[in-house]
């Protein structure tokens, strides 16, 4: 019997985050149009992961995804950053991406994905339950339906925007462009 990892007060393990952000890689990509994997622009998100990862002082990988409707960054429990074509396309310079891409970096790190995930106990418990015994992943994919469709509040929001400029000062890097791609 396996000894399930989620924890008693309904947060999610690191392992459930990992394993929630995997999922999502797997299935859910193509809810957003697959992975984008044109060579140069893999190349380019390379580099602004690099100093992203930097500047955060936490690795992050981006993915850009096909989905050319909307402009969206959201990060994925496990510190992933997805970006879709139309904020690409949105962005005036890479310094915006790196900015925005802080910015999302941020609402990671401060830990404010871990509300979202345990907002609807009944979802999330149903949705650790698959990541830690397997199943139909549909109540993995609503979640990452609710981490896109979530506005986090005005304290959040500047709390993130604080939180990846001083790590962008601290980088040596114009830290207004975080204001500017807003």
């Amino acid at each position: 019997l396996k000894t399930p990892t989620f924890m008693n007060d309904g947060s999610w393990s690191s392992s459930q985050k990992v394993a929630f952000s995997a999922t999502w890689r797997r299935e859910g990509m193509s809810r957003w149009g697959g992975p984008l994997v044109e060579p140069q622009l893999r190349a380019e998100l390379d580099a602004v992961e690099k100093i992203v990862s930097q500047a955060m002082g936490t690795p992050v990988h981006v993915w850009a995804v096909k989905d050319t409707s909307t402009a969206h960054a959201i990060a994925l429990p496990d510190g992933t950053l997805v970006v879709t074509v139309g904020l690409l396309d949105a962005l005036h310079d890479e310094a915006q991406l790196v900015a925005i891409l802080a910015h999302v970096a941020a609402h990671v790190s401060l830990g404010h994905l871990d509300g979202v995930l345990s907002q609807d106990p009944a979802l999330s418990a149903q949705a650790r339950r698959v990541l830690d015994h397997g199943g139909p992943s549909a109540p993995v994919l609503q979640m990452f339906e609710r981490l896109v469709a979530t506005t986090f509040d005005d304290a959040r929001e500047a709390q993130a925007n604080e939180a990846a400029q001083r790590a962008l000062q601290s980088a040596g890097l114009d830290a207004r462009a975080l204001v500017d791609a807003r």
